[in-house]
């Protein structure tokens, strides 16, 4: 496995472990949440103990929406600007939540597009899977069936909070 030292790192040891053939075949499992102590406090079990763990130094903040981001662009949290379920996104004047590509608190993924917003204005597009089927390999992504329950039931673009701090870009104007 090439080397690598923080969580960016991940999506280009895999681009290269595919793209120089050193491998046929490669997984990727993200385990939300296992922080390095659940991992020694279930070290015996056996599925763990199978497994070769590489340490990793992690990035801030420390969230899912910056974690997943960076697993499929390979680009700091401070490079892809994705830093939390809900961010203030000027050209709509809204809160979003990216990894939905919805308005925050809309039930439904996607609905940014409905708005006339392209993915590739939160994101350049450039992901890793991009650069794999340029290099003519193929990928697959597995996800969850069930997403994660609705956690506020305001509509859209009155739905209020901007990350973690619980303060609406729109409210400090």
């Amino acid at each position: 496995m090439p080397a690598m030292r923080g969580f960016a790192d991940v999506s280009a040891a895999v681009e290269r472990l595919l793209t120089e053939r050193a491998r046929k075949r490669v997984a990727v499992l993200l385990l939300d949440a296992f922080g390095r102590r659940f991992l020694e406090r279930h070290a015996e079990h056996p599925f763990l103990r199978r497994l070769a763990v590489t340490e990793l130094t992690t990035q801030f903040p420390s969230s899912t929406t910056a974690h997943v981001t960076t697993m499929h662009t390979g680009r700091s949290v401070g490079e892809h600007g994705l830093y939390d379920w809900n961010v203030y996104e000027p050209a709509l004047d809204a809160i979003v939540t990216p990894l939905r590509f919805s308005f925050a608190g809309d039930g439904e993924p996607g609905t940014l597009a409905a708005a006339g917003l392209a993915p590739e204005a939160l994101l350049d597009g450039d992901t890793l899977y991009r650069r794999l089927a340029a290099a003519g390999i193929g990928s697959t992504v597995l996800q969850p069936a069930a997403s994660h329950p609705r956690r506020t039931t305001q509509s859209p673009r009155r739905a209020r909070g901007c990350g973690r701090s619980g303060r609406s870009p729109r409210a400090s104007r």
